[in-house]
């Protein structure tokens, strides 16, 4: 009795308590440190999902987010709407590979240009060479702007420069570039490059309103849809005396790899569901 008692505690002692279980490993993958994918949108679903082992990847963009998710690097990931929907025009096999969790926020197309250059308007771009600061390949600018000139090949005929950030922005003041081009959340009121366009004054925003660049997806969401979105606060933090600009938006959607656990998937697509305001901080 007593080796069956001593077998038995030592057993027990060997078998993890439920406190002890490691917690679950989660990879989202977000986009470059600091800007909204990363500091908001993941920061956010990161402390909702507390009870697993949550990491967050610092990625150039939305393409490359996709990528991971496809090449099991990641379990969840924010991609713009219109970078999937080209993804999965080229390969629409994908589509069994990726669950769509739900769209959190729209992402506007902001498109800089020098009021002393030679671009004055977005219809000036079209079948000309003028040089386009439009990020990393892997980043949702750059994505975007592939797209748009699928939809319109003289949106292909522009000198396209990989160079983005900041430093995308003092090209172009200088002259270097004569437009620069990035994808955000139009609620990002303090993006760095939103702000450097309104420190300089000889930068402004080009206007997007061609109907043809509207899109949707055969019996699915719309891509691209031309929308008046603020870019500026104006007196005491309101519409008053404010700036706004008409450009194309798509939207931020949160996908994740289809072999996840059930549970979890319709875990997150609650989170998204319901706390979705919460999630993008607005």
């Amino acid at each position: 009795m007593r080796i069956l008692i001593s077998l038995l505690f030592t057993l027990l002692l060997a078998a993890p308590s439920a406190a002890q279980t490691p917690l679950r490993k989660l990879r989202i993958a977000t986009g470059p440190q600091g800007q909204t994918y990363s500091r908001v949108y993941g920061a956010q679903l990161l402390d909702r999902l507390r009870d697993y082992n949550t990491r967050l990847l610092t990625t150039e963009g939305s393409a490359e987010n996709l990528e991971k998710l496809l090449s099991d690097e990641a379990d969840l990931a924010f991609v713009q709407a219109d970078v999937y929907a080209s993804r999965v025009q080229r390969d629409p096999g994908i589509s069994k590979q990726v669950a769509a969790l739900g769209r959190l926020a729209d992402e506007c197309v902001y498109v800089a240009y020098r009021k002393s250059g030679p671009i004055q308007s977005f219809d000036e771009l079209k079948g000309s060479s003028a040089r386009i600061g439009v990020g990393p390949p892997a980043g949702g600018a750059s994505q975007t702007w592939s797209h748009l000139a699928s939809l319109d090949p003289e949106l292909g005929t522009p000198q396209i420069d990989p160079v983005g950030g900041s430093l995308a922005l003092n090209r172009l003041d200088a002259g270097a570039l004569e437009a620069v081009v990035w994808v955000t959340d139009p609620a990002n009121l303090g993006h760095p490059l939103l702000r450097g366009v309104y420190a300089s004054s000889d930068l402004s925003l080009l206007e997007i309103d061609d109907p043809s660049l509207e899109l949707s997806l055969p019996e699915g969401p719309r891509i691209y849809q031309i929308k008046k979105i603020r870019t500026k606060k104006g007196w005491l933090g309101s519409g008053l005396f404010g700036q706004s600009n008409t450009t194309l938006c798509t939207g931020a959607l949160l996908l994740g790899r289809s072999d996840l656990p059930e549970n979890l998937l319709a875990r997150v697509s609650e989170i998204v569901s319901l706390q979705g305001k919460q999630l993008t901080g607005r």
